[in-house]
């Protein structure tokens, strides 16, 4: 089981900072699936590493999701063999849609997280829009995201799939 309220905690150190980068790192031949990055803080202080299902809302509108990297910029569906090709990323939806949220975050701070009892994140920020990251498959061992402080040598909080829940490992 997912220890919650140690995860929240943790989380908690991104609140009154700013998103400062997000990107996409393509590592679906080292992981198994690709990887959105989050970093919050001058200097990149924190680190969010995703490989299930994000979302981002603002006033009640989803303005952004992980499969947009399957969707070319026109909002029609990318071909097979357009998406394996190295510069898919530039022509995706994702490459819009994320700087697009960069621009609506650029004056704003993290104002709340809260984690759910499944390990669903929510960060609210103070203009209102919301990053969504949801656990979306069950495969044993998969892991969904970690955080960390970017100072080396930090400890890395793990959300992963385990004997047929989800938990958190710190390594």
């Amino acid at each position: 089981m997912v220890d919650k309220k140690n995860l929240e905690n943790r989380l908690n150190d991104i609140v009154g900072l700013k998103l400062t980068e997000f990107y996409f790192q393509p590592t679906e031949e080292v992981l198994g699936g690709n990887v959105i990055v989050l970093n919050f803080g001058d200097k990149n202080r924190f680190s969010l590493h995703i490989q299930c299902f994000l979302r981002a809302t603002f006033n009640g509108k989803i303005i952004l999701t992980s499969s947009d990297e399957f969707f070319l910029q026109n909002y029609q569906k990318m071909p097979l063999e357009e998406y394996d090709e190295q510069n898919a990323y530039d022509r995706s939806l994702l490459s819009k849609t994320s700087k697009e949220l960069m621009i609506l975050l650029e004056q704003s701070v993290v104002e709340t997280v809260f984690v759910s009892e499944t390990a669903d994140v929510v960060i609210t920020f103070n203009n209102g829009a919301k990053i969504e990251v949801i656990p979306d498959c069950l495969s044993e061992g998969y892991e969904y995201y970690r955080f960390f402080n970017l100072k080396k040598g930090s400890i890395h909080y793990i959300v992963n799939f385990r004997g047929k829940e989800l938990v958190l490992r710190k390594c």
